[in-house]
Formats: C-alpha cells, structure tokens, sequence
C-alpha cells in the first residue's frame, strides 16, 4: 500500500498512456475517415456551384448563349419544356383524328364500309334502339363486297359469279365441266334419227374418242383454269376474311360481339382499300400487283395461328362458319382488368412485339396478319399504300417465302410471267380511346381495366 501511494503519480501516468495508445489506435482512424469524407462531400458542392459560375445555358435556341445559370433561364427552360409537351399532346390529337378516319363519324356512330350504324352500341343506346339481326346481315353482305371489290373491282359480282369464284376451279369442278364438254362433243358429231336413236356419221366415232381423249381433256383443263385467271383481278374469296361466327348463327350478338366486330371490319377495310388500289388498273390476275390474299387475322394473336378464319386452299372452297378471331381483341387484354390497368401507364412489353406497344390510356393496340401473293418488288409499294389508308398502323414483321410457278399452276393458281413471293405481314394498329372509349361496352371495358372514375385525356 505504501508503495502505490510512493509511485501514485506514476501509475496513473502509465494508464493515461495506455489509453492514449488505445485511443490513436482504434478512435483517431474513425474520426479522420468521417472528416475525410465530410471534406469531400463539401469539396464536390463547391465543384458544382463553381461549375454554375462556368456553365453556359442548353436552351432551344439559346445556344450561343454564355454565362452562368440564373433563376431567368431556369424559368425560359421550363417553357420550353412546356411548349414542347404542348407540341406532343397537339401531335396526339392529330393522330387520334386522323385514326378515326372512316370509323367513327362526327356524331360517335360507329362506320361499316363507311356508314353510320346508330343505336348498336352504349353511346346512344338512350335515344333509339338498334337491331341487332338486321345488323347482322348488313355485316355480312359488306365482306361480300369486300370480296368482289377485290376479285372483279366492283362492288358486285358478275352474272354466274359470286364472292366465291375468286378462286381455282376445284378437281370436282373441272371434272363436271369436263362430262359436259364431252356431252357436248358427242352431241356436234352425231345425228338424230327415228325416235329420237343417235346415228353415228361416218368416222364420227374416231373424231369423238379424238376430241375426248387424254390430251385434249388436258389442253381443256388448261384452258379452263386460264379463264378463270383472264376472268378476275386476284385469287380472294369472302372466306380468306376473318368473320365472326355470330353472322352464321340464329341468335342475336350482344354488344361485346358487336364491339369486336367494328374493330375487326375496321382494319380489314382498310386492308380491301390497300389491295383495290394496287390492283386498280389492272384486267386479270396476270396483270395485278396483288396476285392473291390467302388469310387476313385481326387480334392480339394474329399471324399465331390462333385465327378460325377458313383459307382458300388448292381444290378447296369450302365456306367456313367465321372466325372466334386471333386471341384477344387488344394487346393489353388476356390479363384480366389487372393488365388493362397495366396497360393505362403506357407500359411496354418487347416481348411481344417490336414497338413494346400494348396500349395507354390514349390508345389500344390489337394486331393484324396479312398472307398476299405478289411479285417482290410490290411489298413497299403495298405497305406505303396501307399507310396511306391510316396513320395508325406499324409494320412490325415481313416473311417471304419463294413460290414454285409450276406447282402453284398445278394446283390452279395462274400468277403470270413475273416471279411471285408468298409475303405473310404482321402489323399493329392504333386505336385511340378519345372515339373508342364511348362505344365500349361494360365487358369491354373491364377487359381493358377503365372503371366509370377513369377519363380520357382530351384530345381536341
């Protein structure tokens, strides 16, 4: 005891030293990082506001502007930014006026092959109501104009043809024409005697087995199909056309049916216009740009194979019974009122097609396939024409595939002297809401995820 009171001072010395020591090791290191990066942080604000004493202003058309930033040019900025935004919402209604085009018209009736059909769907079921049948037959007897606009270039056929006969001549066919030719050759070479028995002329019977033997029935099929091919414009028929199948059946469609019918006529009237166009000038298939439609599909599955639309196929002809249609109307459907509500914040998607598009607040998206026949050289021109129709619509895919002359002739299909390309298009189309959106039925509506609170921004 008496020895720490001797040595006190200096044992207290010694653990003031020891925690001197502690302290340089373990807190002095800690303090200088957290000054070190204080001086930083004060180091990188004084660049910035140096480089504000230096900067010249980036403003639309102030650009040999020198000097610092002031509070004047950060409002001139704001401006800008404005007008621009001002520009774009002005572009939107353009867009949106010039898509409505030939499908709605001033009073938001919904168009078909140009005119007004009243009282069908919700924006003026308060004033009349509409029929629904007589509707029906109306939609059908415009896709057999479409059919003979494209095949003869008028809107109805001539006499002994249909929207049907814009096809080959079927096996069964050519095999009828044939018994009936061969009828028609042993009648010429024969004479009539007593009670109505036929005698045969002298050497008419070799003329006969002559006139029906292989090679002429061959050179009479031949002839047959080029008739038909002098006789039309392109290879189409109102079954390559994606019909409802509510027009087939005894029941009246609902407004959802009917919704979906405007959209699918819309697109598909255009596409009509594109090819009558191109094929304008033109007497026979021979002659025609557009040498076949083999399939038109409207929907968010189009080109999917998704599509119930019949084809005309080589010996085929069957009418089909119409379509359920490619998918989903609109590419922001299929996920319930979730992925319309999705779609309202201009989400993208690059998953399914090239432009992301799925659709907006502003707009909808569906797709549309087209499989035509025609030489190379006349796919920019159609395409350049098809935009002419509507500035809604985007290409998104062209597939070409080489067609054999030979085997297309065997089975009937006559292009002429110019190479021909099988050309499947995959587009997409616009539709704004500002003259959809009041004709939308409930169903409709709830698929695309608007609710009754949810507005369109104006576009006029």
């Amino acid at each position: 005891m008496n020895y720490l009171k001797a040595h006190l001072f200096l044992i207290v010395c010694g653990v003031v030293a020891l925690a001197a020591v502690a302290v340089y090791f373990f807190y002095i290191p800690g303090l200088c990082d957290g000054l070190k990066s204080q001086l930083n942080e004060r180091l990188a604000l004084a660049s910035k506001a140096d480089n504000l004493t230096t900067k010249s202003p980036n403003l639309p058309g102030n650009e040999g502007v020198k000097g610092p930033i002031t509070l004047q040019m950060v409002e001139a900025k704001k401006k800008i930014l404005k007008n621009l935004q001002d520009q774009a919402d002005e572009l939107n209604k353009l867009a949106s006026k010039a898509g409505k085009g030939s499908r709605v018209d001033d009073k938001g009736n919904p168009l078909l092959d140009g005119q007004p059909c009243e009282a069908l769907l919700p924006e003026n079921k308060d004033r009349v109501k509409g029929d629904p049948m007589a509707f029906k037959d109306r939609y059908l007897a415009v896709y057999d104009k479409w059919a003979c606009m494209l095949i003869y270039g008028s809107s109805s056929a001539p006499m002994n043809m249909d929207s049907f006969s814009g096809r080959p001549y079927t096996t069964e066919e050519i095999t009828r024409a044939w018994e009936q030719r061969k009828k028609e050759i042993e009648r010429d070479n024969t004479r009539v005697g007593g009670a109505g028995v036929r005698i045969d002329v002298a050497g008419s019977a070799a003329r006969i087995a002559q006139l029906t033997g292989l090679a002429e029935q061959q050179r009479f099929t031949r002839e047959l199909i080029n008739r038909r091919a002098m006789a039309i414009k392109m290879y189409a028929t109102r079954d390559v056309f994606q019909i409802p199948t509510w027009v087939f059946s005894e029941n009246a469609p609902d407004e959802k049916m009917i919704f979906e019918g405007f959209v699918w006529a819309w697109v598909q009237q255009d596409i009509v216009a594109t090819i009558a166009a191109m094929n304008e000038n033109s007497r026979s298939v021979a002659t025609s740009p557009i040498k076949r439609l083999e399939r038109l599909e409207v929907g968010a599955g189009a080109g999917s194979g998704t599509a119930a639309s019949g084809g005309v196929t080589a010996g085929g002809g069957a009418h089909h019974n119409g379509s359920t249609g490619a998918g989903d109307l609109f590419m922001s459907m299929g996920g319930g009122a979730g992925m319309g509500a999705a779609a309202a914040g201009s989400t993208l998607d690059y998953s399914r097609s090239m432009t992301g598009r799925v659709g907006s607040e502003r707009f909808d998206v569906t797709h549309f396939s087209i499989i035509l026949y025609l030489p190379p050289d006349q796919i920019n021109p159609f395409i350049n024409e098809l935009f002419k129709q509507n500035n809604g619509y985007t290409i998104l895919n062209v597939k070409i595939d080489s067609v054999d002359p030979f085997e297309a002739a065997s089975n009937g299909f006559l292009y002429g002297k110019v190479p021909v390309a099988r050309v499947e298009i995959l587009g997409e189309a616009m539709l704004f809401r500002e003259w959809t959106k009041p004709l939308m039925p409930p169903a409709i509506r709830t698929a695309l995820g608007i609710t009754t609170e949810t507005t369109t921004p104006p576009a006029n």
